[in-house]
């Protein structure tokens, strides 16, 4: 019988836009020769502060969101690092992936327990951080 290999795929999706769709549609549909079951991983919202800044949506509401995307998709939230309960084959992530200490080290991990690391392309001119810079450049209107 053959073994279905599990994709994990962990973010913050924190404000959810386009992009985000983008690189779960990159990695939904990436072409693999074998059976596979993708699983997506949430940011706690007390990463997400320890990490980058304080969540826009918390993590029960961007829940919301990728389940409404991803209904038949597993959702799994993690705290302290992108290793979980699941044992996984393959390991999505950014290009920018790698950046931080922690993101190292589990780029390291990956290298020495065999789990392939997918990288999935960023949508150009598109981010979080971009979004929250123009919406603070916005001046109200007489």
């Amino acid at each position: 019988m053959e073994k279905i290999k599990i994709i994990y795929y962990p973010g913050t999706w924190d404000i959810p836009h386009i992009g985000h769709i983008n690189a779960l549609n990159y990695v939904i549909n990436y072409p693999l020769e074998f059976k596979h079951k993708l699983i997506i991983g949430i940011e706690s919202d007390k990463l997400c502060i320890q990490n980058k800044r304080n969540p826009i949506y918390n993590e029960q509401e961007r829940k919301k969101f990728i389940k409404k995307y991803s209904d038949f998709f597993p959702l799994v939230y993690y705290n302290y690092n992108y290793r979980f309960h699941y044992a996984y084959d393959i390991f999505a992530c950014g290009l920018g992936f790698g950046e931080r200490q922690d993101q190292k080290e589990h780029i390291k991990w990956c290298n020495e327990n065999g789990i392939q690391i997918l990288h999935v392309p960023r949508t150009q001119g598109i981010s979080t951080s971009k979004i929250i810079e123009r919406i603070q450049k916005w001046e109200k209107l007489d």
